[in-house]
């Protein structure tokens, strides 16, 4: 039985840009994926209005019944948020299912 490795929040350190394979490398799979784009329409002149989509993907991770999970948001593929959720699963989800 392989170990799985543990997530950022037990102590391996996941910066704020890290593309998604680091994380993969240092958190492992997350137990859940879901993934969205944003359109953001910005103004570059009077007459000029650039819409720019961005690629929201929120991964994750269950630490068990004991432990609040973690969902880390990535932005055009770069880690830009870590927040906490409710409690994690005794029995979490398949790893790598999607929402």
């Amino acid at each position: 039985m392989s170990k799985r490795k543990r997530p950022a929040t037990y102590g391996k350190v996941t910066s704020r840009w890290d593309a998604k394979v680091d994380v993969v490398m240092t958190c492992s799979e997350p137990v859940l994926k879901d993934s969205h784009g944003d359109k953001i329409a910005e103004k570059v002149d009077t007459d000029i209005k650039l819409k720019i989509t961005v690629v929201i993907d929120e991964w994750t991770y269950s630490l068990g019944p004991d432990v609040f999970m973690r969902i880390l948001r990535f932005t055009n593929g770069k880690l830009t948020d870590i927040r906490e959720a409710g409690h994690g699963y005794a029995n979490p989800p398949e790893v790598g299912s999607t929402l």
